[in-house]
């Protein structure tokens, strides 16, 4: 899509999704990704997946795991998000890729994404800063939240 897009409560106007359980909804409504994942990833793997890659509805500049806090309340566009929780690396992501080690690789690397919920929609576009405004849980990164949930040490 090119142009703003309205961002609802569950979802991007216009974004299907293929499994509602795991993307989509309230609390999952918009799938962020590193930027910078994708350099490390061309150097390890030697594939360039371009932006979206992973199936993120915003691949982020400047932002990642060990940046992002869970709870991170954030203007983009006209919308507000709140970050609610990291991404549980999908198997199709290794589907679309022909690469069915890549979600290993994804675990590994700890390169997972995070989901936001919707405080206030609004119309987003690619270019939109993702402006930090709250930040309550700063000693909790997605990073930590990763390695709590798996009950292990964080990646390297």
């Amino acid at each position: 899509m090119t142009g703003p897009v309205f961002l609802l409560p569950t979802h991007l106007d216009g974004d299907e999704q293929g499994d509602t359980a795991v993307h989509g909804g309230p609390q999952q409504a918009v799938l962020c990704y590193a930027a910078a994942h994708y350099e490390s990833w061309r150097r390890e793997l030697g594939v360039d997946f371009g932006p979206g890659g992973f199936g993120e509805n915003f691949t982020v500049a400047g932002a990642d795991e060990e940046s992002v806090c869970l709870g991170d309340v954030y203007q983009v566009g006209d919308a507000i998000v709140r970050v609610t929780r990291p991404r549980g690396p999908c198997f199709k992501i290794g589907l679309r890729w022909h690469m069915p080690r890549l979600v290993k690789l994804v675990e590994q690397t700890g390169r997972h994404g995070w989901y936001m919920g919707v405080v206030q929609p609004g119309l987003v576009a690619a270019g939109d800063e993702m402006r930090l405004l709250e930040r309550p849980r700063p000693d909790l990164t997605i990073r930590q939240v990763v390695r709590l949930q798996r009950g292990r040490r964080e990646p390297r």
